[in-house]
């Protein structure tokens, strides 16, 4: 299969790419569906996702960064091409994590509902993400 979906010429739109939209949509879609059930709020959880998103690219670069020191001690503007690849799971629920505790507690939201709420969206959205 073609790794690439559109070549617009000065852009190219990959599979990958549309499969992660897919996820994070996906995975958005059912824990805004679920908070409803539990009575949080859908502006938090808005709020959440934005920080989410975020917080779990730059945590998933950096671990993957972290663990290729050598090659990026040397070479530190590509740090920033994550389109060549480079992102590590860990590290995205690493920072993910983070962000849902601090944000929780910031919003005063209890920490274990909110990640109850959120955990099935992140394996919908890896189970998608690794298609």
């Amino acid at each position: 299969m073609n790794p690439i979906l559109l070549d617009l010429g000065f852009i190219e739109i990959r599979w990958y790419s549309i499969l992660i939209l897919i996820a994070f949509t996906t995975g958005y879609l059912l824990v805004s569906n679920r908070c409803r059930k539990v009575g949080i709020s859908s502006v938090f959880i808005a709020d959440l996702c934005f920080y989410l998103v975020i917080f779990c690219i730059l945590g998933a670069r950096g671990y993957y960064c972290l663990f290729n020191l050598d090659y990026y001690s040397k070479n530190l503007l590509d740090i920033f091409k994550i389109w060549e690849g480079g992102l590590a799971i860990y590290g995205g629920v690493i920072a993910g994590f983070i962000a849902v505790v601090y944000l929780s507690k910031k919003r005063k939201q209890r920490i274990i509902q909110t990640t109850d709420i959120i955990v099935p969206g992140l394996i919908l959205a890896q189970a998608i993400g690794r298609w």
